[in-house]
C-alpha cells in the first residue's frame, strides 16, 4: 500500500505540476496577448497622435503660408497702387508740358467734338497760360458758336473750361485724368500687382 500510497502521491504532485505549467503557460500566452495588445494599441494611440500633429502643423504651415501670400499681395498692390498714382501724376505733368501748336490743336479737337451754340467764355488752367491766344480761340468758333478767351484762370490746373452762365464744359487735365483713373486704375492696379507678385 505503501507503493500505491507513493504512487498517489507522485501522480497528484506530477498531475499537480502538470496543472501549474499549464497555468503558467495559459497566464503566459494571455500576457503576452494582454502585452501585444496593449502594444498594439499604444501604437496605435501614437500613430493617431502623430497623425493629429502632422495633420495640425500642415494647417499651421498652410496658414502661414495662406497669411504670407496675403501681406505679398497687399504689399504688390500696395506698390502698384502708388505706381499708377505716379503714372497719372505724370501724365498730367505732361498734359500741363504740351507745347504752344499741341495744346491748340488739342483746343481745336475738343472744341469740334461739342455741339455748342451761344457765348462762351474759354478760361485757360493756370498751367496753359499764353498757351492759346484769342485768334485760336477765333478759329474754332462756328455759325451761332462765340468763343472769348477770359483773362481769368483756374488755379493750379492745365487745359481749358468752356463757360457759359453755370454751364461749364470741363477739359482740365485733372479733371479728364480723374475720369480716366476712375475707370482704368484698378485695371492698372492689377496688371502691376500681378507682375509684382
Amino acid at each position: 500500500m505503501e507503493t500505491t500510497l507513493e504512487e498517489l502521491v507522485k501522480y497528484v504532485g506530477e498531475r499537480a505540476e502538470r496543472e501549474a505549467e499549464e497555468i503558467r503557460s495559459r497566464a503566459d500566452a494571455e500576457f503576452e496577448k494582454t502585452k501585444s495588445t496593449a502594444v498594439l494599441e499604444s501604437e496605435k494611440r501614437l500613430s493617431e497622435q502623430e497623425k493629429l500633429l502632422e495633420d495640425d502643423l500642415d494647417k499651421r504651415i498652410a496658414e502661414f503660408k495662406r497669411q504670407e501670400s496675403a501681406k505679398a499681395s497687399r504689399r504688390a498692390t500696395d506698390y502698384a497702387a502708388a505706381l499708377s498714382e505716379k503714372v497719372f501724376v505724370l501724365a498730367e505733368e505732361r498734359l500741363s508740358g504740351l507745347d504752344r501748336e499741341k495744346f491748340a490743336e488739342y483746343f481745336r479737337v475738343s472744341v469740334s467734338g461739342l455741339s455748342l451754340k451761344g457765348e462762351y467764355d474759354v478760361v485757360l488752367g493756370e498751367n496753359s497760360k499764353g498757351k492759346l491766344d484769342p485768334s485760336d480761340v477765333k478759329a474754332c468758333c462756328a455759325d451761332g458758336l462765340e468763343l472769348r478767351l477770359a483773362d481769368r484762370y483756374v488755379k493750379d490746373s492745365g487745359g481749358f473750361v468752356i463757360v457759359s452762365g453755370k454751364v461749364e464744359y470741363s477739359f482740365l487735365f485733372s479733371d479728364l485724368l480723374g475720369e480716366l483713373k476712375k475707370t482704368e486704375q484698378p485695371l492698372l492696379i492689377s496688371k502691376i500687382a500681378a507682375q509684382e507678385v
